[in-house]
């Protein structure tokens, strides 16, 4: 009986054939190769009792080391006031360094994170932030993210992103930039704000640029730092070996961590995904800031016996919350009045989201209106709140029944009621209402007292609440058309809606009208691939109406200036990259048919111009 050979040479374990174990073997002597044995591998040691816990023990005591020549370098430690439901605060002492904390590993990850890390006070003293998973956790490969690179972004911020997203302040993203080295949650804020705020304001953004790179890899860093925050408080200890089961006792799963700082990075990485056209994923990322929402219960605060005239009485510097961890404020018990018109506008905020993302999707919508608009807030300035106000009013026009009608509209085989002509002249009176009330709500901004804020709406809201107004008359006058409720001449004491012509006599020239006034054409840009929609679907739908024989008593002279505007609106719209390549090429074909019955304007000339062509 042969000897079996316990390890064979390089060449036969390469070639798999028999080895007989010399040196050389029979084999590699056969073909005059060199027979060579790789070392045998080590044998695998008992292991050293206690030795994690002594790698634990060292760790904290270098992490303590640290922390006292931080603050013997300081001399000082001041503190900072730490808002109600934010979710963390500027660390107390000096502020981080730009440079990312060195990795750890993951026990002592585990072990070091604090338990309330996400929603206390913490400081640099305290856990070190843990890394993130490969390949993204290494900032070496991205060093210019620096504390300085995202505090570069706050003057946009504050500028063009936080008049139409009023939940957290300029100063708050600056105490999370600030905090970021030591909070999961703030630094998956700080990606998410940094990755919308260039998103909203960069006019060229197409798959061959850096910035949509750039982009892209603040969402991916946010994403992975949000779950990471989600889980830090999660205890899974009793996994001892890969088919141990977990035992009742010692596995925990912590409570689910809400505050406006996670609400809002939902919201922001929300309005990135439709960017990239990803409606599946920007509708999860809405429904888990919905989800957050409704954890607040915030109906409960729905008929408050207070405005905001009362809200002085509860200001941060005359008297202190009852609770010493926001979260368990959020949850367990109530909340001070400026954070329930915080927690409104968010509201608001989503509701506006999910009722958009409906119309181009077809998605359902789970968020129901509250009883009244957010109420008017001293604490943020005048022209944000009633701006913001102001949107929520144009919002609450899609309701159920009119959400019911544009399903219906793409879904021909549901059933909803029957659309009447006296439905859709309520609608379009609904907005001529808002319209007015816009007006007047800007001229009492412009003789409010001075001091606070500005006496009008910044370019970025005006264009936000013009264009949807007149977005959603172009969605309720194709309720109408498409159920043949349009006449070519309808009676005069019928809403003007209600006539075929309405979009390319009244819209387009209300729309050029605002085109002309703006100062810049970035306030277009910063509502993202939202407004560029919007403006699509009333440009194609003006298109739609210059193709249909002049109307009675139309003049050649009032058709020119009709073409003329929508001539403008064309060449507005393809002067931006977003555009997407269908809704070009369906205009080159409108522009193709409109070429072919009017000579007044060169359309085959203006189809030429998209960058697309």
């Amino acid at each position: 009986m042969s000897t079996r050979v316990v390890r064979a040479c390089d060449g036969c374990r390469v070639r798999k054939v028999r080895c007989n174990g010399e040196q050389p073997c029979s084999q590699c002597a056969h073909l005059n190769l060199a027979c060579k044995f790789a070392p045998p591998p080590a044998k695998r040691k008992p292991g050293v009792r206690g030795r994690l816990v002594a790698q634990l023990r060292n760790s904290q005591a270098v992490h303590e080391q640290q922390a006292n020549q931080s603050n013997q370098g300081d001399g000082s430690g001041g503190s900072t006031k730490n808002s109600p439901l934010a979710g963390g605060s500027v660390s107390s002492s000096s502020p981080p360094s730009d440079a990312s904390p060195p990795a750890v590993t993951s026990i002592a990850g585990i072990v070091n994170s604090d338990t309330h890390a996400d929603t206390a006070v913490t400081t640099v003293a305290s856990s070190p932030l843990p890394s993130m998973p490969s390949p993204v956790a290494s900032s070496s490969a991205w060093p210019h993210h620096t504390i300085h690179y995202f505090l570069g972004y706050l003057a946009l911020y504050e500028e063009q992103i936080y008049p139409v997203n009023p939940v957290l302040t300029c100063e708050e993203m600056r105490a999370a930039v600030q905090n970021m080295n030591v909070s999961l949650q703030d630094r998956a804020l700080v990606y998410a704000f940094t990755a919308v705020t260039i998103n909203l304001t960069q006019t060229l953004l197409t798959s061959a640029t850096d910035t949509l790179t750039e982009i892209a890899t603040l969402m991916n860093l946010s994403i992975q730092v949000h779950r990471q925050a989600e889980t830090s408080r999660d205890n899974s200890s009793a996994w001892t070996s890969l088919n141990a089961g977990p035992s009742a006792a010692s596995v925990k799963f912590g409570e689910l961590p809400v505050n406006f700082k996670r609400i809002m990075t939902c919201v922001f990485l929300e309005i990135c995904m439709m960017a990239f056209k990803r409606w599946d994923r920007s509708l999860m990322l809405l429904r888990e800031a919905i989800t957050m929402i409704q954890v607040l219960n915030v109906h409960q605060y729905d008929a408050m016996p207070f405005d905001g005239l009362q809200i002085d009485a509860f200001n941060a510097e005359d008297g202190k919350p009852g609770y010493l961890n926001p979260a368990g404020a959020t949850v367990h018990t109530g909340m001070r009045p400026r954070d329930v018109f915080r927690l409104r506008r968010v509201y608001w905020e989503v509701y506006i989201h999910e009722r958009f993302l409906s119309t181009v999707t077809g998605f359902p919508c789970v968020q129901l209106a509250l009883a009244a608009v957010p109420l008017h807030d001293p604490c943020i300035p005048p022209h944000v709140d009633l701006g913001f106000n102001r949107l929520v009013n144009l919002f609450r026009v899609l309701d159920g029944p009119f959400l019911a009608h544009w399903t219906a509209h793409k879904d021909p085989t549901l059933s909803v009621p029957a659309m009447t002509a006296q439905w859709v002249e309520s609608k379009q009176a609904e907005l001529d209402r808002d319209e007015d009330g816009a007006v007047a709500a800007e001229q009492r901004l412009a003789h409010a007292p001075s001091g606070r804020g500005r006496g009008r709406f910044t370019e970025v809201q005006h264009v936000d609440l013009f264009v949807t107004r007149v977005w959603l008359r172009t969605l309720v006058w194709q309720f109408a058309l498409h159920h043949g409720l349009l006449r070519s001449a309808p009676p005069q004491d019928t809403h003007e809606g209600l006539s075929l012509h309405f979009p390319a006599h009244r819209l387009s020239s209300q729309l050029r009208a605002l085109v002309a006034r703006l100062g810049n054409v970035s306030s277009i840009v910063t509502h993202g691939s939202g407004i560029l929609h919007k403006l699509f679907e009333i440009t194609s739908t003006v298109a739609d109406v210059l193709a249909l024989p002049l109307g009675p008593g139309q003049t050649e002279e009032e058709a020119r200036a009709r073409l003329q505007d929508f001539e403008f609106l064309v060449r507005f719209l393809f002067s931006f990259e977003r555009i997407e390549k269908t809704q070009r090429d369906y205009l080159r074909e409108k522009l193709g048919v409109l070429g072919r019955q009017y000579t007044i304007v060169d359309f085959a000339s203006l189809a030429g111009e998209s960058p697309n062509a």
